[in-house]
């Protein structure tokens, strides 16, 4: 019963940090004594939020649910240090940007990743969630996430230069 309870609130706080993100970006563009890279650290800091909720998330015996996870918590770690570093550079830079996006999409990759394999619509074509081979697939699938990610940025600096 208090382990059900718990998993209901580690959800309520990861939402109540995106929160905290956003009253923090109103806050940075409406005091002008705020400095406005404090936004970039607020993002940082819910990224690694999320990866530290996620990495303490009441284990599993599945393979592959297992295996999800720790993409997930892969790309919430590497989108908080892209972002810290970011912060800590607090100039303009393209580069790191574009890691951060392209790397904040990963993410939300592996989000529907976790929804469409773990919870099926359709039980009859649902995933071997202990076959070593269904964590292979998966890990063809994350690197090809992550090259769409460079595909839409691709296609969104062509469309906004031209």
């Amino acid at each position: 019963m208090l382990l059900a309870k718990i998993r209901y609130w580690q959800h309520v706080i990861l939402y109540v940090v995106v929160l905290m993100v956003g009253m923090t970006k109103i806050l940075c563009f409406t005091i002008s004594s705020l400095p406005v890279s404090l936004v970039k650290l607020m993002t940082s800091n819910i990224f690694f939020v999320e990866a530290f909720i996620i990495y303490n998330h009441p284990p599993s015996l599945i393979l592959v649910e297992i295996f999800v996870h720790q993409l997930l918590i892969f790309s919430a770690l590497l989108s908080g240090l892209a972002t810290f570093i970011e912060f800590l550079l607090t100039k303009n830079n393209v580069v790191l940007e574009l890691l951060r996006s392209s790397l904040t999409m990963l993410q939300g990759a592996c989000f529907l990743q976790i929804g469409f394999v773990l919870y099926p619509k359709n039980i009859e074509h649902s995933w071997d969630l202990n076959d070593l081979n269904s964590t292979m697939t998966l890990s063809i699938f994350f690197c090809a996430y992550y090259l769409s990610t460079y595909v839409i940025i691709g296609v969104n600096y062509v469309l906004v230069s031209w």
